[in-house]
């Protein structure tokens, strides 16, 4: 026999029940209080009566009504999101809702309105087996005189839930679309930073050979940063992003190749958290920076990145700022960096610039991408 935990319908309701919170609550007990208000009407405009049950019919209408269709219509919900048919799911749920709300809880809550004080209706039984069967003769009037709103309430919710829906689907499109274009233009700039300037490496390995004659322990040492260069280039198999790390990674063994002289320590110290080493960070962001203010300036750079909630912060600051390093900020080109980082960030990404403290800020949203599928 087949587990009714694995039956579609058990598990729309499992799961409605698991999800249900106080705002599904307040709803249903909303619901039953317009039920109430809408059919009891005759004693309610009538004027207040001590004598009328106002909590009972509360009770009553909230019980049968209001909570059971709060529960069933998120039970259509997650029917009609498996692929059930739209009309089919709310009207079987409103059915449930109705029949069992008008026969198999009916006479019961009605006794216990009758318990709790309230007139029972003008009828000769004095029994309690002949109260029930003639409150059970009422429900077919209470049937007929709640079906019209009900399927008009049902109708308008299926047809708000339609267009959740479908704002759902066109939002979750253009966030695919995002993420595409967003990999795209990282893809791209990955081939950019992987292109290597003839001259760079023409100058490098002549500092190579002209070091032979001199010290073959500094040419060997010159020669191997000069690998690491070359590997850091190119971009793991299958990367459609790159990292702080890698990119932290590369600027060292850039800064240590253009080094003025073979083994000097560069003028570049570089810090990443254990939480940053792995987050998304745009290609041609650090380097071209790096490689803009060493050029036009001799200071030490200081290089930082940092972890503040779910989000990135990469420093790069002059320790001592002197008029050299505050020149080398003020002319970099910040126009081309916005580009690249909104193009692989977000418009949530920001780059601040501060000349007087000799200190160049980016500010992304974390996230932390797979750059290789073999990683």
């Amino acid at each position: 026999m087949k587990n009714i935990s694995t039956w579609p319908l058990t598990r729309w309701i499992v799961e409605a029940c698991r999800e249900w919170t106080w705002r599904h609550t307040a709803v249903g007990v909303l619901i039953g209080l317009l039920t109430m208000t809408l059919f009891n009407y005759a004693s309610i405009t009538g004027g207040i009566d001590d004598d009328a049950p106002y909590l009972a019919w509360a009770i009553w209408n909230v019980v049968q009504f209001g909570w059971p269709y709060v529960l069933a219509m998120r039970a259509a919900d997650r029917a009609v999101a498996d692929g059930l048919q739209r009309g089919l799911a709310y009207g079987v749920a409103l059915a449930v809702v109705l029949v069992g709300g008008c026969s198999v809880f009916a006479a019961p809550v009605s006794l216990l309105i009758d318990i709790m004080g309230g007139p029972p209706p003008d009828t000769s039984g004095s029994t309690l087996a002949q109260r029930f069967t003639e409150y059970a003769q009422l429900d077919v009037n209470l049937l007929i005189t709640r079906l019209p709103a009900y399927v008009l309430f049902t109708a308008c919710y299926a047809q708000w839930r339609r267009e959740q829906r479908s704002r759902a689907r066109l939002h979750a499109a253009a966030v695919e679309r995002a993420e595409r274009e967003r990999l795209l233009q990282a893809s791209r700039l990955l081939a950019l930073q992987a292109r290597i300037e003839p001259q760079f490496l023409f100058d490098a390995l002549r500092r190579v050979r002209a070091l032979i004659e001199q010290s073959t322990e500094a040419a060997d040492r010159l020669l191997a940063d000069l690998i690491v260069l070359l590997r850091a280039l190119q971009p793991p198999v299958g990367a459609k992003a790159s990292t702080v790390g890698r990119e932290f990674a590369l600027v060292d063994a850039y800064a240590r190749v253009s080094g003025s002289l073979p083994g000097q320590s560069p003028r570049l110290s570089l810090a990443a958290s254990p939480k940053t080493v792995d987050a998304s960070l745009a290609p041609m962001i650090l380097l071209p920076t790096i490689r803009s203010l060493a050029g036009a300036s001799p200071s030490h750079w200081h290089v930082t990145a940092e972890r503040e909630g779910e989000r990135l912060t990469l420093t790069v600051a002059a320790p001592q700022p002197d008029e050299a390093a505050r020149g080398a900020l003020s002319g970099l080109d910040t126009s081309t960096l916005r580009e690249r980082l909104i193009t692989v960030h977000g418009t949530d990404a920001r780059l601040s610039l501060d000349t007087d403290a000799a200190r160049l800020s980016l500010d992304l949203p974390l996230h932390h991408d797979d750059p290789s599928p073999d990683r």
